[in-house]
């Protein structure tokens, strides 16, 4: 028979996980992103347990924040990736497992998430500028050798899942995926049997039919394909394999023209641990504790910071703000024009936790 001083911690343990509980621990965050105005994180406590953070920069250093954990069946998964869609409402989540991981959306409004695939995947996922598809790199069967662009219809119900390689038998796994503004085409950095990466493009109304290879160089960083805001250019970071500077490349997604050098870096041993491409360069120099904005054409920015580690980064909608992690817990904005830092959140601090519901 239970114990009548237990029946009151049980009772509270209910109410925790049906309703959602005070935040009182120490949490990390593992992934951050930006989504319109706001800023999206993804944690994960010392007990495990997973959460996303919705934080709306206010007024006089005054954010709103909001805590929101997985419905329970998806409860005890991490949160690998978040990556919110611009100006609307929605994130895009990976969990992962011992086993494999699930690809979801949340409606943050309401707090319902919605599970598309179960999987393998590397991240984050790319939403297409519409809002009715998500891109992602993985497999979904453990059989599969390489892993494949993963395009996953959001509204359809079964999901339509499409697998997407270039064609060849020296291609192997795609490890990056992006959208053209326009998300009339797909761009895929894949990677050969004796190479780093090449840039590959095609149509997403008829996906995978037809392949442009517009990079040639083999020396691409994996997660570094981006498109320029006008959609007439791809860029990647091109790294040479004898060692060297990078070089950040833009090519025409048509391949009728010559990759151009848009900047070089030469980054320091070990210090770079994680980079951005958006309208500008973003570095992460861990060795030196800065975050470094590389503009052709302008000198550099770089916001120093006294908390690390530092990392991950990622590019805010508007494209003049950058999120960054510090310390595994602090989450700060950097405006890449003046350079200032401005602290969002924290994630020791205390906030309601809310069980979300699934369909």
């Amino acid at each position: 028979m239970m114990s009548r001083r237990l029946i009151p911690l049980v009772l509270g343990l209910l109410a925790w996980v049906a309703t959602g509980c005070e935040n009182r621990e120490v949490w990390k965050i593992v992934a951050v992103s930006g989504a319109g105005d706001r800023v999206i994180a993804g944690c994960e406590s010392q007990r495990g347990v997973s959460a996303l953070v919705v934080v709306t920069p206010g007024s006089g250093g005054k954010e709103d924040v909001e805590w929101l954990l997985p419905p329970r069946r998806l409860s005890g998964l991490s949160v690998q990736a978040a990556v919110g869609l611009r100006d609307d409402h929605r994130a895009a989540v990976v969990l992962r497992q011992e086993y494999g991981g699930v690809l979801a959306w949340v409606d943050l409004r309401t707090g319902t998430w919605r599970q598309l695939l179960e999987g393998w995947f590397l991240c984050p996922p790319v939403w297409a500028p519409d809002g009715d598809r998500l891109a992602v790199v993985g497999r979904t069967d453990a059989s599969e050798r390489y892993m494949s662009a993963l395009v996953v219809g959001v509204g359809a119900k079964p999901s339509r899942v499409l697998a997407l390689r270039p064609p060849g038998a020296q291609v192997t796994d795609v490890r990056s995926v992006a959208w053209s503004p326009q998300a009339d085409r797909l761009a895929v950095m894949a990677r050969t049997t004796d190479q780093l990466g090449d840039v590959w493009v095609t149509s997403s109304s008829q996906p995978g039919q037809h392949w442009v290879r517009v990079s040639h160089s083999g020396e691409g960083m994996g997660d570094s394909v981006a498109w320029t805001a006008d959609g007439r250019a791809i860029t990647f970071v091109r790294v040479p394999r004898r060692g060297g500077a990078w070089e950040v490349t833009e090519v025409d997604p048509s391949g009728t023209s010559e990759p151009r050098t848009v900047l070089r870096y030469m980054p320091q041993p070990q210090a770079v641990l994680y980079f951005a491409i958006g309208p500008r360069l973003a570095v992460v120099r861990e060795g030196e504790g800065t975050v470094q904005v590389i503009r052709p054409g302008v000198a550099a920015i770089e916001v120093p910071f006294k908390e690390r580690p530092l990392g991950p980064c990622a590019w805010c909608a508007s494209g003049r703000r950058i999120a960054v992690v510090a310390a595994g817990r602090r989450l700060y904005v950097v405006d890449t024009e003046s350079g200032r830092s401005r602290l969002l959140f924290d994630a020791t601090g205390t906030g309601r936790l809310a069980r979300g519901s699934g369909e």
